[in-house]
């Protein structure tokens, strides 16, 4: 692997997963014996949906979690 390729892996690891609540969602889903959801995100980590869904949304859109209806 290039030097600027593994640079570039890096970095994006650490934008994705470099938030400690970013990566504690990240790890608390990978964990969870089935799907959850935004506001059972939300209670978890006493954040406003909305923050949850931000961080979600940015974990989907870096391809760490997929979205399931």
């Amino acid at each position: 692997m290039k030097l600027e390729a593994f640079d570039q892996q890096v970095e994006n690891l650490a934008s994705s997963l470099g938030d400690a609540t970013r990566r504690g969602i990240y790890i608390s889903i990978r964990e969870a014996p089935e799907a959850m959801t935004t506001a059972e995100i939300a209670e978890l980590f006493d954040i406003h949906p909305n923050v949850a869904r931000h961080h979600l949304h940015r974990l989907v859109e870096d391809g760490y979690l997929s979205v399931t209806e």
